[in-house]
């Protein structure tokens, strides 16, 4: 088999026919399966998955939990059941945009030995139409991702990613329990190889009500980010020394930032501090650029004054 779609879903009632459509109208000249992971939903998705796996008994094969579960068991049982060479990762929410998006992950992890993983950008909807769909990243193409840019600069949206499947290392306790499954696992996938980049959009990725991420602020998604950090357990922390505290460094940052939006100085310019003790010197972060966001938060007259000497006639 050469490659295993694992969609993952729960209380996806009116979005999942979409999703598992943009699935099954992928062409390809190789094998590949659908595993549908599904969490005890209470909405009505349960029938709809298993009428598809009834019309499709040879593509598509069920996992369905007794309770909802909640954890990331729902996804580590789908990984540890894939047949494919390689895995594509699907929400129940989002859906695939063009029919050749598999064959082509496919066809550049062969052509890309070094990549363990490889993802692209993806159409972002506003359900609520508050902004018009627009893409996740720019185009143009996009250097290989290591370790330390996975931890610092996560930019990857679940839907576009398609993993090698070999470089799956066992997972370790923390994973389970990790609140960001998604990047728990690129990060755990980028020890064993870099993360490479198709410069196309071949999804899309719905933001809604229902969603994890719905409700939340920028500054408590930047929080979350933090709390992972803490999550990642002590061996991890010990050899990935270096990259954590760059992904630590760059997140301290960034919430200095969300805080002094939000005009609290004190709380931004605590975290500006942090970032500089994390990584002083990291690949990403200059401390020069973070001394400028320190001195901008501490001395706010000055920055006042200089503002108004450029303004516009003076």
């Amino acid at each position: 088999m050469k490659a295993t779609v694992l969609l993952l879903t729960y209380n996806h009632a009116p979005y999942i026919r979409q999703a598992l459509d943009s699935v099954l109208g992928q062409v390809t000249d190789f094998p590949w399966e659908i595993i549908i992971s599904e969490d005890c939903s209470t909405d009505g998705t349960r029938p709809i998955i298993e009428q598809y796996a009834r019309s499709h008994p040879d593509r598509i094969r069920l996992l369905l939990s007794e309770r909802n579960r909640n954890d990331n068991e729902v996804i580590a049982r789908g990984l540890r059941a894939a047949a494919g060479e390689f895995i594509a990762y699907l929400d129940g929410d989002d859906w695939w945009t063009v029919p050749h998006k598999l064959a082509t992950q496919v066809r550049f992890l062969e052509q890309h030995p070094s990549c363990v993983m490889c993802y692209h950008s993806v159409l972002r909807i506003h359900e609520d139409g508050s902004r018009p769909p627009h893409p996740s990243l720019p185009p143009g193409p996009r250097s290989p991702m290591t370790l330390e840019d996975v931890l610092a600069r996560y930019c990857i949206n679940s839907c576009s990613v398609v993993i090698r499947r070999c470089a799956i290392p066992e997972l370790p306790d923390w994973y389970y329990s990790a609140d960001l499954a998604d990047w728990a696992l690129s990060v755990l996938l980028s020890t064993r190889g870099i993360v490479g980049y198709v410069d196309e959009v071949m999804a899309a990725y719905r933001i809604h009500s229902r969603g994890v991420w719905s409700g939340v602020t920028h500054r408590q998604r930047i929080e979350a980010r933090l709390a992972f950090f803490d999550r990642l357990g002590a061996d991890f922390r010990r050899h990935h020394a270096g990259a954590v505290r760059a992904g630590r460094a760059q997140a301290h940052l960034d919430l200095a930032l969300a805080w002094e939006a939000e005009g609290r100085s004190v709380q931004a310019a605590s975290h500006a501090l942090r970032s500089l003790w994390q990584s002083p010197a990291g690949r990403f972060l200059s401390p020069v650029a973070r001394l400028r966001v320190l001195a901008r938060l501490l001395l706010p007259s000055r920055r006042r004054r200089v503002d108004v000497r450029r303004a516009p006639g003076i």
